[in-house]
This record gives C-alpha cells, structure tokens and sequence, in this order.
C-alpha cells in the first residue's frame, strides 16, 4: 500500500464532510415579515385594515389635494395672525391717541373715569335704588357678584371664604369691616347705585 493510499491521508486531501446544519432557518427568498400577524398568505395585524397611517407620494393612494389644502390652512392661519399683528400695532396708535386726548373730555364720558368714580363709592343713584355688589382684586377689581341686599352678598362672601379656609389653608381674614384679605388675594362687599349719577 502505497503511502497515498492510507487511509489517514486520504481524509487530510479530501474536504470535511458537511455537519449537519438545519438549512430550513434562513429564508432568502425575500418574504414580506409578517410581524407576528396570522398564516400563510395573510398580511398584517387586527386593526390594520385601514392601512398605513401615512402615505409616501408614491404610492397610488396618495392624496396631493389633501396635502395643498393642509398648506392653505396654514398659510391662511399665518396671514390672518400677521394682520392680527399689524391691527394690534394700529390699535396700540390709536389707543395711545385716545389716551392723549382722554384729559379733554369732561370726567363722565370716559370708562375709566366711570370706574374710578363707582369704585370710590361716593356715586348716587338716580332712582335712588342700589345693589350690594362683591368686588374681587384690589388694584383692579372686578365684580364677581351682585345681591339685592348687604345681608345676602355677605352670607356669600363668607361661606366662599369658609370653604376655601378649610379645603385650601388660604387664610382669609376680615380686616376692615366687609373687606376680607389673604396672602394671594383681596375682596370686599360695597354699595353700587342703579342709573348712577356720573
């Protein structure tokens, strides 16, 4: 036997024998993944059907209309914030002109003037008639109630105050009399005349 026929050489020249693999695991032959979602030939999940929420400009149901009129919406809400800009900007003119010429104008006939006098209370009532009224705010303050009687408008203020003393710890106390503060806040209960006399 010559030495190339030796069984220990033959098995170094030739190529190892495949081990044996499962072949099957990897698919090449390009499948769409159906992610888990039914068998064979079924596509997609429970709450598909509708299809993708979002279509490419390729696709065959791609609606450009759509997408112009989502561009006009915008550009319309644009336009109409960039001429709410500009009239704000002829609105603060012609603000500061009224104010200009506001001290002409004799006390009664303007709103501010108004105010500041109802606010002082020393106004009258021409038909002699009056309201009690809850103003809330100090610097400014704005009516967050009107009452028939001073007995009424207090058994509001006061149940209010309980609850929020008790629910928020906000500690309001009755400092003059039918004026009320606490850290955050300031109201007050006051008489308003009906047909005031400005």
């Amino acid at each position: 036997m010559a030495a190339s026929d030796s069984p220990a050489k033959a098995t170094a020249a030739e190529p190892a024998p495949l081990q044996h693999k499962d072949h099957h695991s990897a698919q090449v032959k390009g499948h769409v993944k159906k992610d888990g979602a039914g068998g064979k030939f079924t596509f997609g999940k429970v709450g598909d059907e509708d299809g993708p929420a979002v279509l490419d400009k390729g696709d065959p149901n791609y609606d450009s209309e759509a997408e112009e009129e989502k561009k006009t919406k915008a550009e319309r809400k644009s336009e109409a914030k960039e001429a709410a800009i500009a009239a704000a900007g002829v609105a603060s003119a012609e603000a500061a002109a009224v104010l200009e010429n506001a001290d002409s104008l004799p006390p009664a006939k303007t709103f501010e003037s108004m105010g500041q006098r109802l606010y002082s209370g020393q106004v009258k009532s021409e038909s002699n008639k009056y309201v009690w009224v809850i103003l809330q705010g100090e610097d400014a303050p704005r009516i967050v109630g009107t009452y028939s009687t001073k007995e009424k408008a207090r058994a509001k203020v006061e149940a209010v105050i309980s609850k929020e003393n008790d629910v928020l710890k906000v500690g309001w106390k009755e400092e003059p009399e039918d004026t009320w503060k606490c850290n955050c806040d300031t109201v007050r209960i006051d008489q308003y005349p009906v047909d005031p006399k400005l």
